[in-house]
């Protein structure tokens, strides 16, 4: 109910806002990327913004899954989609769209194969709401919808699955997609490329790629894991220190640029 009752405060409050920030207490948003994402999008568009999300197809449920009914944003890649997923042999192509995702839309792809059943995110992992969303959706129908879920696994998939039964299905940034579901491209939680330490010593030890480049400019959230500190604070000043780390690397970053630039002059 957390991104639901917060809208209602803010309303009543009378403060303006565009996009919410919705994650567990051991989320930690990378703020400066998840704003130049944000700038391509629309936030009158009611969006639920993820890339990481639970699935099971045939085997045990994990995440990402490159078979989760979703959409991909047409803001927000630059090739088609289809042709990039084709490639890894996947049974489901997410429809690309500019405008809202709607189950109906994300089901699309699936139908006459298989039952299309909603994805769950992942809350470790965040996901970005749009005002838009926030405000079709009200908090009374949100609230009856989880009354009935109340044996979920936990509150990710409550609210994942009252999105679903709403109508709303999750808009994926689609750039892992587009790059044949690599997961080096993942935005929420990449665990392909451990950001931002390795960051730091890719730049120090000379041991750089283009990839953990992009990851470091783009990766919006990074899920720090709660249970494997000995308490709260402890979490709290890991993640502290990683925004000070990929502060670090990022100027590493120009620095390596730079020196680069001079080389090849």
């Amino acid at each position: 109910m957390a991104p639901f009752l917060a809208h209602d405060a803010l309303m009543r409050l009378g403060v303006r806002y565009k996009w919410m920030l919705y994650g567990d207490d051991d989320t930690l948003f990378y703020v400066d990327n998840a704003m130049k994402l944000l700038q391509k999008l629309n936030p009158a568009v009611p969006l639920a913004i993820t890339d990481n999300l639970w699935y099971r197809r045939d085997r045990q449920p994990r995440h990402p899954h490159e078979d989760a009914p979703r959409c991909v944003s047409c803001n927000t890649t630059s090739h088609f989609v289809e042709t990039s997923a084709n490639l890894t042999g996947a049974p489901y192509v997410p429809p690309r769209t500019c405008g809202a995702c709607s189950v109906e839309l994300a089901c699309m792809p699936y139908k006459s194969r298989r039952p299309c059943v909603g994805a769950g995110a992942h809350g470790g992992a965040g996901i970005i709401f749009s005002r838009a969303l926030l405000e079709q959706l009200s908090t009374d129908s949100v609230r009856e919808c989880m009354k009935g879920k109340l044996r979920m696994s936990g509150s990710d998939a409550l609210l994942s699955a009252c999105l679903w039964e709403l109508g709303v299905a999750f808009t994926d940034p689609g750039m892992w997609t587009e790059r044949g579901h690599d997961m080096r491209y993942i935005l929420f939680d990449n665990r392909a490329l451990r950001m931002p330490r390795e960051a730091i010593d890719g730049l120090t030890q000379n041991n750089w790629s283009p990839e953990k480049e992009w990851v470091l400019t783009h990766m919006i959230s990074q899920h720090v894991a709660n249970r494997g500190y000995p308490s709260p604070h402890h979490t709290g000043l890991v993640m502290h220190e990683l925004v000070n780390i990929q502060r670090h690397a990022l100027q590493l970053l120009e620095q390596y640029k730079a020196e680069q630039a001079l080389l090849q002059a």
